[in-house]
C-alpha cells in the first residue's frame, strides 16, 4: 500500500512539473537549437527567456537579400507605350517578420508612339491665344520664313504622331510589408506577398523624333499622309474594316516611317521635349559612349516609389519573384506630351493627370548571411510558441500512454518493456528489494542479506553447503554434515564423561521406541525489535534465514516461536506472528510447524526499564523473539 502511494505521489509530482515548466522547457530547447542565430547584443534577452525570467525570446538574425530585377518599362501618360526595358539592383534587410527596409537603384528606358494625329509640335498655346502659331513650343525647322509644322495657307499646326524615348535613373528607399509572414501554418513559407512604398529621386531625359534625317539633312515627317492612306473604319468588330485593324495598320506604317532615317538607328530621337521638372541641368550629348555636339536637358525630381509583387522561395539561399513597380511624380512630361489634342483646332488645353513610370519585372534574390538563419519574412513568427505547444502535446500524450502496462507512464518509465505482472518502482523499473541484481519476479530468495553474491535464481551462494551464505560464513570450508552456528562455525560439543550409574534406579526396562527419541537441542538465534514495533529489521534477515534454513534441513523439527515484550502480551504475539509470516512467506515453511507462546510484560532487570532512559539498553533484551526446537 505504501509503495503504491509513493509511486502515485511521484506521478502526480511529475504531472504538475510538466504543466508548470512545459512551455519554458520547450522554449529553451528551441532557443538552444537556434542559439547561433541570436546576435550577441540580444543574447541576454534570450538567456533570460531560457531561464524563465522573460516572456519573449530574442529576435533572430536575419539574412540580407541582394536582388536583381529585369523586365518591361513604360510610361502611363498621353502617348501610347511602344517598348522599353528596365534593370534594377536592390538590397533588403528585415526589421522583423512583417516589415523590412529596401534600397533600390534602377535604370529605366521607355519608348512611346501614338497611332492618332495630334495638333503638332507647333500648335500648343493656352486658351487665351487667338491662334496656334504665336508662342508655340519647339516647332522643328520653323522660323526664318519656314513654317515648320504649320500649314502656311491656314496657319493651323499640322498633325503629328507623338512619340518619345525616355531614360531614367532612380534611387529610392522603401518600407516593405510582407503579407506571407501572416500565414502561421508552416515553419517557413514558400510564397511571400508584399507591398512596398517609399521616396525616391528620379533623374530623367525625354527626347522626341520630330525630324527626319537623310544623310545629315533634316526634314519634316509627313504624318498626315499615313492617316489619309490607312484603311477605313467600316464599323466591323474584327478584321479588315474594324477600328482595331485601322489603328494597327497606322501604327505599323508610323514605325516604318520613323525607322526609315539614314543612318538607320532605332533610337534616333533628336529633339528635346518640354520639361516641367523643378531642377534641370545640361549634359553633353552622346552617340553611344562618344560625345557629340550639343547638350541634353536632364530633369531631377522627387518621386514616390510604390511596389507590389510576390516571391517564391526555392531554398534557404535563392528566391524568384514577379514585381510591379510604379514611380509617381508631379510631372506630366515624362512622355514629352501634356496636351488634350483637338486636331484642326487652334486651341489646346493641358491634360489633368500626371505621368506614371511603370516597370514590370522578374527578379532573383540571394539571401546572404550566416548559415542556419534566414530572412525573417520567410520565418513563421509563431515558431517558438508552436514548438512549445507541440512539446507539451507530446508530453501529455506520453503521460497517458503505458505501453508495458506497469502503471508508470512512458514519459517517466525507465524500463518501458517490463513483463506482465511484474512489480515495479516509481521509475518503472522491476523491483529488487534485496538489491542483489535479480528482479523480485525471478528471485527465489527475495531477502538475500546485503552484499551477498547470488546465483541466477537470486539465492545466496553457499560454497560449503552448511546453510550459511558465504557472505556471512566465517568458516567457509566446513565439512559436509557438520553442525554450524549462524556464523557458519562448526559447533564443538564438550566431551561426554562416562556417567556413574551405580546408584541409578532403573525406571523402565523396555527398550525405547522411536517415538521416545527427541531431536537433539538446536541452537537458534533470537531476533530483536526496536521500541514497541513488530516489524523485522533488515539487519536480522540473516538470522531469519538461518532459522528457516535449519527447518528446511530438519523437516521433522517443529519450532516454538516465543514472543517477548516489555510492554504487553499483545505486542509479544504480534512479533511472533511477524516471524512466522516472514519465514512462511519468503521460504515456504509450513505454518503448521510453528507454535506461539508469549512472555508479555516480562523484563530483564528491575523497575520499568521500558520507560527509563537509564535502563533503556535492557529493552533490547526484553523486546525479542526466541526460537526453540520441539
Amino acid at each position: 500500500m505504501f509503495h503504491f502511494f509513493k509511486i502515485n505521489m511521484r506521478k502526480m509530482r511529475n504531472l504538475l512539473l510538466t504543466f508548470m515548466i512545459g512551455t519554458l522547457m520547450s522554449g529553451s530547447v528551441l532557443a538552444q537549437a537556434e542559439e547561433d542565430n541570436i546576435p550577441a547584443k540580444r543574447r541576454e534577452q534570450q538567456e533570460k527567456y531560457d531561464r524563465g525570467e522573460g516572456l519573449y525570446p530574442a529576435k533572430q538574425r536575419s539574412k540580407t537579400r541582394l536582388g536583381m530585377q529585369g523586365g518591361y518599362s513604360g510610361i502611363f501618360g498621353d502617348v501610347q507605350q511602344r517598348n522599353g526595358f528596365t534593370g534594377a539592383l536592390d538590397v533588403e534587410k528585415a526589421l522583423g517578420h512583417v516589415v523590412s527596409i529596401r534600397g533600390i537603384a534602377a535604370y529605366n528606358f521607355a519608348r512611346g508612339l501614338n497611332s492618332k494625329l495630334s495638333r503638332g509640335y507647333a500648335g500648343h498655346r493656352d486658351g487665351n491665344s487667338s491662334n496656334g502659331i504665336g508662342n508655340a513650343f519647339n516647332n522643328p525647322l520653323g522660323g526664318g520664313g519656314n513654317p515648320g509644322y504649320v500649314n502656311a495657307a491656314t496657319g493651323v499646326a499640322k498633325g503629328v504622331a507623338y512619340n518619345y524615348a525616355a531614360k531614367g535613373f532612380e534611387l529610392g528607399a522603401q518600407a516593405v510589408f510582407h503579407l506571407g509572414a501572416l500565414n502561421f501554418y508552416n515553419e517557413k513559407n514558400k510564397m511571400d506577398y508584399y507591398i512596398g512604398i517609399g521616396p525616391s529621386i528620379l533623374i530623367s531625359n525625354t527626347m522626341i523624333d520630330a525630324k527626319k534625317v537623310n544623310n545629315g539633312t533634316y526634314s519634316l515627317y509627313d504624318f498626315e499622309s499615313i492617316f489619309a492612306s490607312a484603311p477605313k473604319d467600316e464599323g466591323k468588330l474584327f478584321g479588315k474594316g474594324s477600328a482595331w485593324y485601322r489603328r494597327n495598320q497606322i501604327r505599323k506604317e508610323l514605325v516604318k516611317l520613323l525607322d526609315s532615317e539614314t543612318p538607320n538607328k532605332p533610337y534616333n530621337y533628336e529633339s528635346q521635349s518640354e520639361s516641367d521638372a523643378p531642377v534641370r541641368f545640361n549634359i553633353a550629348k552622346r552617340d553611344g559612349f562618344k560625345k557629340v555636339a550639343g547638350t541634353n536637358i536632364w530633369n531631377l525630381m522627387p518621386a514616390a516609389m510604390v511596389s507590389g509583387g510576390f516571391r517564391y522561395r526555392l531554398n534557404d539561399l535563392v528566391e524568384l519573384g514577379l514585381e510591379q513597380r510604379l514611380t509617381l511624380t508631379s510631372s506630366d512630361l515624362l512622355d514629352g506630351a501634356k496636351w488634350q489634342e483637338r486636331f484642326g483646332s487652334k486651341v489646346s488645353t493641358p491634360t489633368a493627370g500626371k505621368d506614371v513610370w511603370s516597370n514590370t519585372t522578374l527578379s532573383v534574390g540571394f539571401r546572404l548571411g550566416k548559415n542556419g538563419s534566414d530572412a525573417l519574412w520567410w520565418v513563421n513568427p509563431m515558431n517558438t510558441a508552436a514548438a512549445a505547444t507541440a512539446d507539451n502535446r507530446k508530453m501529455m500524450k506520453q503521460m497517458g500512454e503505458d505501453s508495458d502496462g506497469d502503471g508508470v507512464a512512458d514519459l517517466f518509465d525507465k524500463d518501458p518493456n517490463t513483463p506482465d505482472g511484474v512489480a515495479v518502482n516509481g521509475a518503472g523499473q522491476t523491483l529488487d528489494m534485496d538489491q542483489d541484481g535479480v528482479a523480485d519476479s525471478q528471485d527465489d530468495q527475495p531477502y538475500t542479506p546485503k552484499g551477498c553474491s547470488v546465483d541466477g535464481r537470486g539465492i545466496a551462494k553457499d560454497a560449503d553447503g552448511d546453510g550459511v551464505p558465504d557472505c556471512l560464513d566465517k568458516e567457509a570450508n566446513t565439512k559436509t554434515g557438520t553442525l554450524v552456528d549462524n556464523n557458519g562455525k562448526a559447533i564443538i560439543f564438550p566431551e561426554q564423561k562416562a556417567f556413574d550409574c551405580s546408584n541409578c534406579v532403573q525406571v523402565k526396562s523396555e527398550p525405547t521406541t522411536p517415538q521416545d527419541v527427541v531431536a537433539p537441542e538446536c541452537n537458534l538465534p533470537s531476533v530483536h525489535f526496536k521500541g514497541g514495533g513488530s516489524a523485522i529489521s533488515q539487519e536480522f534477515y540473516p538470522d531469519m534465514y538461518y532459522v528457516a534454513n535449519y527447518m528446511m534441513n530438519h523437516p521433522g523439527t517443529s519450532i516454538e516461536v516465543i514472543g517477548n515484550s516489555s510492554s504487553s502480551e499483545a505486542v509479544a504475539r504480534k512479533r511472533a506472528e511477524a516471524a512466522i509470516n516472514f519465514m512462511a512467506g519468503n521460504f515456504g515453511i509450513d505454518r503448521s510447524r510453528f507454535t506461539i507462546s508469549t512472555t508479555g510484560g516480562t523484563k530483564v532487570g528491575t523497575g520499568n526499564s521500558y520507560k527509563n532512559p537509564k535502563t533503556g539498553p535492557l529493552d533490547y533484551l526484553n523486546d525479542r523473539v526466541d526460537f526453540k526446537c520441539r
